[in-house]
């Protein structure tokens, strides 16, 4: 069931007087979040240098694309992408 589903039918509704589910089940399901103490959140400058890492592997694999294309069509070779 999605978060936001769960939320809806966990908070009590003035309509009904109780929540959704324990209209319908007769009973609240617990919901328990558990987050790690070693949670690794990496600071902007680490996630901009890992998107600058990205980027460049980007562009390397297009420069040799466009290589090969160029090798392809000098060939005669259609290439389908």
């Amino acid at each position: 069931m999605p978060l936001d589903e769960f939320v809806f039918n966990y908070i009590l509704h003035s309509s009904i007087g109780t929540t959704p589910f324990f209209t319908s089940d007769s009973f609240h399901p617990h919901f328990n979040v558990d987050i790690p103490d070693n949670l690794v959140n990496p600071s902007g400058e680490e996630q901009a240098m890992t998107l600058a890492g990205t980027h460049c592997v980007v562009h390397r694999l297009a420069k040799v694309q466009a290589q090969y294309n160029e090798m392809a069509d000098f060939r005669g070779v259609v290439i389908q992408h």
